[in-house]
Formats: C-alpha cells, sequence, structure tokens
C-alpha cells in the first residue's frame, strides 16, 4: 500500500488528476486509508450501505470507522473473491 502514496509522491503536481482505484474489496478499506480514491466494488453490489461508509470513513481519514465497519465484512468479500474475475 506504500505505492499509492508513492505514486502520489512521483506525480507531483499532477496527483490530483491522477485517481487510483481498488479492485478488491478485501484491500480496498487499507487502500483508502493510504491515500487511494474508492474502489470499484463487488460487494457494494450486496451491502451498499455499509461500502459507501466505509469508503466516505477512509476518505474523510477516520480509519478507526472504517475498520469497524468493514470488519464484518471480511467473510463476504472473501466469499465473493474465491474466484478470479476475469479468470487469468
Amino acid at each position: 500500500l506504500n505505492r499509492v502514496a508513492s505514486l502520489k509522491e512521483a506525480l507531483g503536481s499532477n496527483a490530483e488528476s491522477f485517481l487510483q482505484y481498488s479492485g478488491d474489496d478485501g484491500t480496498t478499506t487499507d487502500f483508502v486509508i493510504a491515500g487511494g480514491d474508492g474502489c470499484i466494488s463487488v460487494t457494494a453490489n450486496l451491502v451498499p450501505a455499509q461500502m459507501s461508509k466505509i469508503m466516505k470513513a477512509g476518505l474523510d481519514g477516520d480509519a478507526e470507522l472504517a475498520r469497524k465497519v468493514n470488519e464484518p465484512l471480511s467473510v463476504l468479500h472473501n466469499k465473493l473473491f474465491v474466484e478470479s474475475n476475469p479468470i487469468p
């Protein structure tokens, strides 16, 4: 996740126009807390309010709340990503 901050630093003044999104719901909370801009989420199709709350908390810098809301979703994240998509 240090790559998020490193990339933004390397982009310098262009960092604001280069948004970074996660595609892995299981790591999205930490990704956003580390400076990522959001997630293209599978889990949000089932629990949109919770994923929205995680994203808002993470983007607002409230890591504690983001992790608290995400914790009960861990099993769901894992079950939704049993198989990779697209298939390699």
